[in-house]
């Protein structure tokens, strides 16, 4: 507890900014432009117990989905709620807008899951996807280790007794993503990619601040775009 709070500590005085807060700062202003833009009914896909960007547009007319049922009682943004799996999605409903948080990664079939979206989002409807980029390094980590040994670490480093879903990085590539939203009737909005402070290392502080000045690094140069952290992607129906 006290080596992650002395690397929270270091990371606010050096950078003057909140941990949690460095993708959010960066992305919002994106999302604002675009969400705001379409006035209607919202779909949070994969919404969790909660969306930071959701709660700071704080729209009216917005639907939760997810597979875990808890969230009904736990997500406090949303007033109407589907739950179930997103590759499966079955609605009448005709969203303006669809923003996925953290979602993507854990989809086994990313394109049928654009497919759907595309069938659900009205003309010109917008789509945004903020997710973690396939080529980053932790998301190779991720990819190369057995179940097993994923669950190993979540256990000591999350204390949770084994990684709740699992992650596949499909179509969570700058170039395979593009491709697939315009083979599927998408236009190209907007594409950025940040790399963010390196959370699991904040208990091994030297680590933790060699992290940091890497990340620093790879933000600054254009040629790291497709191996930071997290990516931002606005994909409009056309």
């Amino acid at each position: 507890m006290i080596l992650r709070k002395w690397s929270h500590d270091w990371f606010k005085n050096h950078y003057r900014e909140n941990i949690w807060g460095y993708i959010e700062k960066r992305f919002f202003p994106v999302v604002y432009k675009y969400m705001n833009e379409e006035q209607g009914l919202v779909l949070d896909a994969g919404c969790g117990f909660g969306n930071p960007y959701l709660e700071k547009l704080r729209l009216d007319n917005t639907v939760g989905m997810d597979i875990d049922p808890s969230v009904k009682d736990r997500n406090k943004i949303h007033r109407e709620f589907i739950i179930g799996d997103l590759h499966y999605l079955n609605t009448k409903q005709r969203f303006n807008s669809i923003i996925s948080v953290m979602t993507w990664e854990h989809l086994h079939s990313p394109r049928l899951v654009l497919n759907t979206f595309s069938n659900i989002l009205k003309d010109h409807g917008i789509l945004v996807i903020i997710a973690p980029q396939r080529w980053h390094y932790t998301a190779i980590i991720a990819r190369l280790l057995p179940s097993y040994v994923q669950n190993i670490c979540w256990r000591i480093i999350k204390h949770r007794k084994c990684m709740p879903y699992p992650v596949y990085y499909r179509l969570c590539s700058k170039n395979t993503l593009l491709g697939e939203a315009s083979h599927q009737g998408f236009s190209i909005e907007y594409f950025a990619s940040v790399e963010g402070p390196p959370i699991w290392f904040t208990k091994i502080p030297p680590l933790f601040v060699l992290a940091c000045f890497w990340m620093s690094f790879v933000n600054k140069h254009k040629i790291f775009e497709n191996i930071r952290g997290t990516f931002l992607a606005v994909l409009r129906k056309t």
